[in-house]
């Protein structure tokens, strides 16, 4: 939205080089050649959004840069585009590869416990029961304690018993 408006600003109100805008641009509608700034401001808003939508994701559209203010505004506009997008795939890539560690951790466990129980020759209804329960338990979302948190041991001992007052005090 904000893009949109900012395109449309510039469009309307920026300093013009070449003496030419994109509202200036002409459309056909039924028949007639009309520009931009003929044709009402709802569609004027949703051609400005699509512009800005086309910017950030690289698209493209009929609508281009006809000065240097609009020109500036554009190629900022891709650039934001080419590290949002890529910062979004980056992030959702990181996010995939930690949750397939995740199940693949979980999946060789069971795999594991699978092969001990047909190792020893557990009955079937028992090995099922064993499975059935460790699979709950690996599922189970576990408290997070001071013991699993590598960074604590770091603080100076004054800090240490401020941050342990600091959690014990609500409990007494």
């Amino acid at each position: 939205h904000l893009l949109a408006c900012a395109w449309f600003a510039i469009g309307l109100l920026g300093h013009s080089d070449t003496g030419a805008r994109w509202l200036q641009t002409e459309v056909s509608v039924n028949g007639d050649l009309l520009d931009y700034t003929a044709l009402g401001r709802v569609y004027q808003y949703l051609t400005a959004y699509h512009w800005a939508l086309v910017q950030l994701s690289l698209g493209s559209m009929e609508i281009t840069c006809f000065n240097s203010s609009e020109r500036i505004f554009g190629v900022a506009c891709v650039i934001v585009g080419l590290f949002g997008g890529s910062a979004l795939i980056a992030l959702l890539s990181a996010n995939l590869v930690e949750y397939t560690h995740g199940q693949r951790e979980r999946n060789d466990k069971l795999r594991l416990l699978r092969r001990y129980l047909r190792i020893w020759g557990v009955e079937p209804r028992l090995a099922t029961r064993v499975l059935r329960q460790v699979t709950e338990r690996l599922s189970e979302k576990k408290a997070l304690t001071e013991d699993s948190v590598s960074a604590l041991p770091l603080l100076s001992s004054a800090l240490d018993v401020e941050l342990h007052t600091s959690i014990l005090t609500p409990h007494l």
